[in-house]
């Protein structure tokens, strides 16, 4: 289950939280199945909450996903946000030695799970569609967050962590591209 302190710290005092990160053992499946799952599952929730019962106005009219293809989407979400973390830490490790860091997978995974907290947590503004704008917020604040874990985690020296972090976000981005052909593909794509 998550521990509501670690969302709390990574948002409010990352500096501070990451080093206690580094400390700790990096259990590949429980990081996975017992905190990001978890905040998926939240920000799943709240876009089904919104893009299925609450809806969005598009030209004066209501539009909302089915609930059964909110559901299938909300399930989908969960299931790529697992997979996009798990293949970012992937490109994260191994980029890491060219930027003079260290290869480690369960570092990186760290960096890379708890540094999107504040981007998923941001998420709960979905369930008012009109919100949605304001979770750009917290992915900008996730990219500094991961910044500040870069030097810890994975070793980079300070005065080449803002190129890593960059090529990291830019990898991040087509990801998440990626990703988003595939649920475009397999998901729901018809509003009812």
């Amino acid at each position: 289950m998550v521990s509501i302190d670690r969302v709390r710290a990574m948002v409010l005092s990352p500096r501070t939280e990451w080093p206690k990160v580094e400390a700790e053992g990096a259990d590949t499946t429980a990081l996975l199945r017992d905190y990001l799952a978890w905040i998926a599952a939240v920000l799943a929730i709240a876009t089904f909450i919104g893009f299925s019962i609450v809806g969005f106005g598009v030209l004066g009219t209501t539009v909302r996903m089915s609930i059964v293809g909110g559901l299938v989407n909300a399930v989908l979400s969960v299931l790529l946000t697992l997979v996009i973390a798990f293949v970012l830490a992937k490109v994260a490790a191994a980029l890491a030695p060219r930027f003079g860091g260290r290869d480690d997978f369960g570092s990186a995974l760290k960096l890379v799970v708890y540094g999107s907290t504040a981007a998923l947590v941001s998420g709960v503004v979905y369930v008012l569609p009109f919100l949605a704008p304001l979770a750009m917020l917290g992915s900008l604040y996730s990219i500094y967050v991961v910044y500040l874990g870069v030097p810890v985690l994975m070793r980079v020296p300070s005065q080449r962590r803002l190129a890593y972090t960059a090529v990291l976000v830019v990898c991040g981005f087509a990801v998440g591209v990626v990703a988003g052909l595939v649920s475009a593909a397999i998901g729901p794509s018809v509003p009812s």
